[in-house]
């Protein structure tokens, strides 16, 4: 008898869980144009470090502008606020 319970408890739980799941619900963030297929590969050196600033901004929403060093190195500056 425990068994049978356990079982329908089971079965019930799936039912649930594969009637639950709407994909109709689900909700996009991301940048338009970028795509798994068109995305850079990023190796995680220094030079990619600027375009993982912008997405990272861009995707969050906070303001960000290009800055140029004292050096002549153009670097980006988040600012973490949120754009209006």
């Amino acid at each position: 008898m425990k068994k049978r319970i356990l079982f329908v408890l089971f079965l019930s739980l799936v039912a649930i869980g594969l009637t639950g799941c709407n994909k109709d619900d689900e909700v996009f963030i991301g940048i338009d144009g970028i795509a798994v297929d068109n995305y850079p590969r990023i190796d995680g050196s220094t030079s990619t470090d600027p375009l993982n600033k912008l997405i990272a901004c861009k995707l969050f929403g906070w303001r960000y502008e290009w800055l140029r060093t004292e050096s002549g190195k153009r670097v980006i500056k988040e600012s973490g606020y949120i754009v209006d």
